[in-house]
């Protein structure tokens, strides 16, 4: 079985506006397999064409039927964990909380596995928020996933591509990103105001905490709510600590 959709937005992402035209083939159930290490779940991987590339979407859901909230999750430049028992965003809890959790692996459509540099971000930037909404469209066509009152996560750079995905798509009420932030110079492009959650590592080496804080002021301008909470001690890479509080709000608003 496979669905086809098109669709057409203007987005955000990173330092710059991207205009996206996406097409995509979802073709469903290329593996699933039940997962019993953290709760009884299943775990399914899909693969959704963006252009002339395949995209991996890692989905994770509860075992029983039903319909569910969904959580798109985008990761940081430095990609995901090999081991596919290892939990990367918090995708094993979400499913277990009774959500469907789904790992859009965004940098398939530029063959990479992980970003090293800046300029890779500037030149390939558009591509992956491309991909990201294709990969949104193809979850919400799968039948237990609920259509309306998306969550959106992202680390890093996944957490720029989250803020601009929900900027263009209506279907998203929450984003929650942590050391990611908006430049105040960006010009933003807009379909949507969702509640943005943005966590900031107080010792982030990348991101001060002005520049957060601006990012914030900047998303309720366009009328979106924006909550920053500052977090004393971590850097860009947030402990674990850090990670359990954003991942236990994921949970709150994802209902």
């Amino acid at each position: 079985m496979g669905s086809h959709c098109t669709i057409s937005s203007r987005a955000l992402g990173c330092s710059f506006v991207f205009e996206v035209v996406a097409t995509c083939m979802l073709f469903t159930n290329i593996a699933a397999a039940a997962d019993t290490s953290h709760c009884p779940m299943i775990r399914e991987q899909h693969v959704v064409g963006v252009g002339r590339h395949a995209v991996q979407i890692d989905v994770f859901r509860p075992r029983e039927e039903g319909v569910y909230p969904l959580v798109v999750l985008l990761h940081g430049s430095a990609g995901l964990y090999s081991d596919k028992k290892l939990d990367n965003l918090g995708e094993h809890e979400f499913a277990c909380s009774g959500r469907v959790a789904a790992i859009v692996h965004y940098l398939d459509v530029s063959n990479l596995r992980a970003v090293s540099s800046v300029h890779q971000m500037v030149e390939h930037g558009s591509e992956w928020l491309e991909a990201a909404d294709a990969g949104l469209t193809a979850v919400l066509s799968l039948p237990y996933v609920r259509r309306s009152n998306v969550t959106l996560l992202g680390e890093s750079l996944g957490g720029y591509l989250a803020i601009g995905l929900g900027l263009s798509r209506k279907e998203v009420r929450t984003v929650v990103a942590y050391s990611a932030a908006i430049p105040h110079t960006l010009k933003l492009k807009q379909s949507n105001t969702p509640v943005v959650y943005l966590y900031h590592g107080s010792n982030d080496a990348y991101i001060s905490s002005k520049e957060a804080a601006q990012s914030c002021a900047e998303l309720r301008s366009i009328h979106c709510t924006c909550y920053l909470q500052e977090m004393r001690g971590p850097g860009h890479t947030l402990n674990q600590h850090a990670l359990t509080k954003i991942r236990s709000n994921v949970i709150r608003v994802s209902k």
